[in-house]
């Protein structure tokens, strides 16, 4: 390794020639003094060129650009608004633009939590790209824009958070912000417009009318305001002032049209006639961004031209420093040579070369340079050193890149379905092995074809448009869209595949990956799916018959009542509801039963329920309802084993509400096993409820009492019954349950009518109630006039 060379300070040279001679001590100090103020501006410059052209840092900067003002957001929140095709094209293309700037900024990101960042960005970007389809696809069926904005609202809360983390870590750079100025005043400016800033608050607040936003937007204005005003207090030029004056301008615009908007928002307007009232154009603004940006590249320019005029009078300085002392004093001519070329000359040529090696890309250039921080030339020292290691860690990510490359391909030859790369022009530049396998074709016979060999003979011939249709789209389409597609193999034969299809944009032209995936199995294993569907089916329905059949007629309720009504739906083809009429002795009996589960296994536990009762009717006598309560509830526990311990897995049992009405004594008698029984007389419901406890399960003593209620048979009076599939199904709108006080509600309102009228009140309110929410349970609900 060669002797490292030390230098000394310039400044302290000058002196020590001032103290041999006053005349060339003056000139020394003279060019010491001047070639510190240009190594100064240097450093200066080469600070600040560092600070701006920071990988990371410029990454950061255009996924903020991409995802804010006249950006993805921007865009995206204007097709909700206005339904213009201009902004949902724009939407997709900030949206992939802000993808890319996610990949390019990963590869600079090396700590755990800057990754995990990067994460929640992404997924914020994705679900705003998931949510763009989602608006198209309503937009096109005319849905109203508060339920677009709703089905597509994204929480953008992990995306601020993971930008908080990216800008520390671009600050832990050691970026000096006071000394960079405006490119960190008009970064700043752009997020106080842009994502989760002034325009985003702004478009919230029209499409969702949320006080909180208020505040929010008003901040955001603020702030912008603020920063304007901080750099207005820079040196800036005409064009740079009327830039931001247009800014301020578009600025105030929105600040005055935020009041129009709260107003319009308590009358209750449209967002889309309040987008039409306080529509704002932008253009200016982001007109004036453009030009600031510029403004700041031409400083930049002219500092770079500033720094080479100072290198160049440092060796101009020098030169005349040499020659000085050789006119004025010969005896110093050895000295002053030897002080000036060993401190001064060769470490600047020593700097200058290996700033000439490293501009060659020559990164394994030794650097044998002073980095004293004390001195002039040690500080330009440590300054090369930081831009080789730059330069070094600029090598490792394009290695990387170079290395997922290699990793692509390794994927791509791994993947389990048949992968092939066309161009636009339909030709193949990429197939893997499993494209081999499922064609028959190797891949020197497959590489440089037309893709349109792969499809079967029958419809070759206009394959062509179809490729020209999809290059003329953007986005992708996955597999499995219930296309009927057909491969054609080496041999002639045809085979069922499915296809998905992205594009991808290089530097070369747009380039489609057509993944290809043989589905002969799947087809096979879906017809013996359909067969086995067919059977369940065909079973299950038959066994909605048998219940059906089960149930009794209306002839008894018709005999004995002065109206009523049924309505009996099972969630399922069958259900575990039931209810029962018959006439014992001299008064009808009447029950409603809720057992254990829905569909299949309800439907079972309503035949056992069913036949207990039958028994018990034989085993009571007339008229004595809690007995027959009490004896079905014992029959129910001997059939399913529930009365003895440790016998058998069931834990089985109904609850039920039964009523008999005895014209004889002009009384209704009740028992209910955890069930209520409703009576509405003169707009007055009272609720009779029966015993807490149900009716078979094991956790039920064997000789459970059950209560009776006696209530006297009254005029005008109406009783319902009803399961609580009813009361706990849960609304599309709401998001709550039915609930007993609705139903006491609607029970209240329709008091007096016809019962077949009341029947199709109750079945409408419920139907809209629960609108597309899928339903949760059987819905029984009986109601009757005596």
């Amino acid at each position: 390794m060669a002797k490292q060379v030390h230098t000394v300070s310039i400044a302290s040279l000058g002196k020590w020639f001032a103290a041999v001679s006053i005349l060339l001590g003056s000139v020394l100090v003279i060019s010491s003094l001047l070639m510190r103020q240009d190594s100064l501006l240097v450093d200066k410059t080469w600070a600040t060129f560092k600070a701006t052209q920071s990988e990371k840092a410029r990454a950061l900067n255009s996924l903020y650009e991409e995802l804010g003002y006249g950006g993805m957001i921007h865009n995206f929140k204007n097709y909700i608004l206005r339904h213009d095709e201009k902004h949902l094209r724009k939407a997709e293309e900030r949206i992939g633009a802000a993808k890319s700037a996610l990949r390019h900024l990963r590869i600079f990101m090396d700590q755990s939590e800057e990754i995990k960042a990067l994460n929640y960005v992404e997924e914020t970007v994705n679900q705003y790209s998931a949510s763009l389809k989602t608006a198209q696809e309503m937009i096109i069926d005319k849905r109203p824009i508060l339920a677009i904005d709703r089905a597509v609202k994204v929480n953008d809360g992990s995306a601020y958070y993971g930008f908080g983390i990216l800008d520390r870590a671009v600050s832990q750079e050691g970026l000096d912000e006071m000394a960079l100025g405006k490119p960190i005043l008009l970064q700043k400016l752009l997020r106080a417009f842009g994502y989760g800033g002034m325009i985003h608050h702004f478009k919230n607040y029209i499409l969702r009318a949320e006080a909180t936003l208020y505040p929010k937007l008003q901040d955001s204005v603020n702030q912008a305001r603020n920063l304007i005003n901080d750099y207005r207090k820079l040196t800036i030029n005409k064009a740079e002032t009327e830039a931001l004056r247009h800014i301020e301008h578009v600025l105030l615009s929105y600040e005055g049209n935020a009041p129009h908007v709260k107003v319009m928002t308590m009358n209750q307007a449209t967002p889309q006639t309040i987008d039409r009232q306080v529509k704002i154009n932008d253009e200016p603004a982001l007109a004036g961004f453009q030009t600031l940006t510029r403004a700041i590249i031409d400083e930049n320019h002219t500092a770079s031209q500033n720094v080479e005029a100072a290198v160049e009078r440092i060796h101009d300085l020098a030169r005349y420093m040499i020659w000085g002392g050789l006119l004025l004093f010969p005896a110093m001519i050895i000295l002053s040579n030897w002080v000036l070329r060993s401190k001064v000359i060769t470490p600047i040529s020593n700097i200058t070369g290996v700033m000439r090696k490293l501009s060659n890309d020559q990164l394994d250039t030794p650097l044998h340079l002073d980095e004293n921080p004390n001195t002039e030339l040690g500080m330009m020292g440590r300054t090369v050193r930081l831009f080789k290691e730059h330069a070094l860690e600029r090598k490792k990510a394009e290695k990387r890149v170079a290395e997922r490359e290699r990793w692509f391909r390794a994927l791509l030859e791994s993947a389990p379905d048949a992968t092939i790369i066309v161009n636009d022009k339909g030709i193949m530049e990429l197939a893997n092995k499993q494209a081999e396998n499922h064609f028959g074709y190797s891949k020197q016979e497959l590489l440089g074809e037309n893709v349109d060999m792969l499809v079967p003979q029958a419809v070759r011939a206009n394959h062509h448009k179809q490729r020209e249709s999809f290059n003329n789209k953007s986005g992708f389409r996955e597999m499995g869209t219930n296309l009927v597609l057909s491969g054609e193999r080496k041999d002639g034969s045809s085979f069922p595949i499915e296809v998905s299809l992205s594009p991808i944009m290089t530097e070369e032209g747009r380039f489609i990956a057509a993944a290809i995936r043989d589905i002969t199995e799947k087809k096979k294993a879906e017809k013996r799916l359909k067969d086995a569907y067919d059977v369940i089916t065909s079973s299950i329905n038959y066994a909605a018959r048998i219940q059906r059949a089960t149930l009794p007629d209306n002839v008894a309720m018709q005999d004995h009542l002065n109206d009523h009504f049924i309505i009996w739906e099972p969630r399922d083809t069958v259900g575990g509801d039931f209810y029962w009429s018959k006439e014992w002795g001299s008064g009808l009996l009447l029950m409603l039963g809720d057992c254990t589960g829905h569909g299949v296994p309800g439907a079972f536990m309503t035949l056992l329920s069913t036949g207990a009762l039958e028994q018990a009717l034989i085993n009571t006598p007339c008229g004595n309802l809690t007995l027959l309560i009490q004896d079905m509830h014992k029959l129910l526990q001997s059939t399913l084993g529930q009365n003895l311990d440790h016998v058998g897995d069931s834990d089985d049992g109904l609850e039920m509400g039964a009523c008999f009405i005895s014209p004889q004594d002009q009384t209704l008698y009740y028992v209910g096993a955890h069930f209520t029984l409703y009576r509405l007389q003169n707009g007055e419901l009272i609720e009779f409820k029966g015993t807490r406890e149900a009716m078979g399960y094991r956790s039920i003593p064997y000789d459970q009492h059950y209560t009776l209620h006696e209530l006297a048979l009254e005029k005008d009076c109406e009783y319902y019954l009803c399961t609580d599939g009813l009361i706990d199904q849960i609304g599309e709108t709401s998001g709550r349950s039915f609930g007993r006080k609705r139903l006491k509600t609607i029970l209240s309102e329709i008091n007096g009518r016809p019962m077949n009228e009341q029947k199709e009140i109750i079945e409408k309110r419920f139907a809209q109630f629960q609108g597309n929410q899928k339903r949760r349970d059987d819905v029984s609900l009986l109601g009757f006039k005596i």
